[in-house]
């Protein structure tokens, strides 16, 4: 297994139950290096969703460990505004059912939450209100976001 500090992703025995009692990750260790492509298949409860849930720091596991980009995602690291902010800039999760992640009212204010909520701006190198406007030009600003059809609703998500 290489070392955290050689793989883009890098988990080590990890370990997750729910409800601390239906183990979902029972020592998973897995590298992923930069340009690699990953398919994760399995069978329905073998984990997969729950691993990718660990990659993204929607939860952490009940033992081993998961490093992102060379440095430990843990919850204590997620805290620090910083750290998060790094993490969350380059790693995402998109819902199989995109109707799980669309929230907003309009395709423009969907596709401006994300730059919105993560304080982009000019000044870093971020035109948002450009990447809304593209989003806004290919899904179309007067849809409610509750009338588009499953594609256009995966491109807003």
């Amino acid at each position: 297994m290489p070392s955290a500090a050689d793989g883009l992703l890098v988990v080590d025995d990890l370990h997750y139950a729910y409800l601390e009692r239906f183990v979902a990750l029972d020592g998973v260790s897995l590298a992923v290096q930069r340009g690699e492509k990953l398919a994760l298949l399995g069978a329905n409860g073998c984990g997969k969703s729950t691993l990718l849930k660990v990659l993204d720091g929607l939860i952490f596991p009940d033992k081993g460990s998961f490093h992102a980009f060379g440095q430990a995602v843990t919850e204590d690291n997620l805290e620090d505004e910083q750290f998060n902010m790094g993490f969350r800039s380059r790693v995402g999760f998109v819902f199989q059912n995109s109707d799980a992640q669309v929230f907003s009212p309009t395709v423009r204010e969907e596709i401006a939450f994300g730059p919105l909520n993560m304080d982009l701006t000019a000044a870093q190198g971020v035109d948002g209100d450009r990447a809304v406007d593209a989003g806004v030009e290919r899904d179309g600003e007067d849809h409610a976001s509750t009338t588009l059809g499953p594609a256009a609703r995966s491109r807003s998500a």
